[in-house]
């Protein structure tokens, strides 16, 4: 049953039928972290659910329409049976350029719905990260700028001793 199914989701989806994996494991952790929550505090899973949708359905078009070639061996094109007719449909819309913006939109709004993640907050989580890390590196920095002015007045200190040492002797 296992070979069937990944063999249909290959077909249908292309290489995107690697998307399944990713709702498989994160549906468990989206019920895992509602566990504790009332109903009245549960969101809608219809919305992760019509994001999951967006989400394959952009990912396998713009495989179809925009991929040279995968190295893997698919039962179809790398876009799968779906992929191919919505790229189809929407090339002889829209275009290449257009279809090509339509699928990436697509798949931005599916992967924030599907996830719950804002773009805004991953973007903010971005720089704020970028942030950290400047400010760990410059610290870094001035610590080993402290530390070779330490030793260098350390130096300094011990020549001055032992000068003295020698001048008392």
């Amino acid at each position: 049953v296992g070979a069937w199914v990944s063999d249909m989701l290959l077909y249908l989806f292309g290489f995107s039928a690697w998307w399944w994996v990713i709702l498989a494991f994160y549906s468990m952790w989206l019920v895992y972290q509602r566990l504790e929550l009332t109903i009245s505090e549960r969101p809608f899973l219809i919305f992760n659910l019509a994001g999951f949708g967006m989400l394959i359905a952009a990912s396998s078009a713009l495989e179809a329409g925009h991929l040279i070639s995968l190295p893997a061996s698919l039962p179809l094109d790398s876009g799968g049976m779906i992929g191919n007719a919505l790229d189809d449909v929407l090339r002889s819309m829209f275009g290449y350029a257009g279809s090509t913006m339509l699928l990436l939109l697509l798949f931005a709004i599916g992967f924030s719905l599907f996830t719950g993640w804002s773009w805004i907050m991953m973007t903010e989580k971005l720089g704020s990260g970028v942030i950290n890390a400047y400010q760990w590196a410059w610290n870094k920095y001035h610590d080993w700028q402290d530390r070779k002015a330490g030793e260098l007045v350390e130096q300094e200190r011990t020549e001055f001793v032992e000068q003295e040492r020698k001048r008392n002797e």
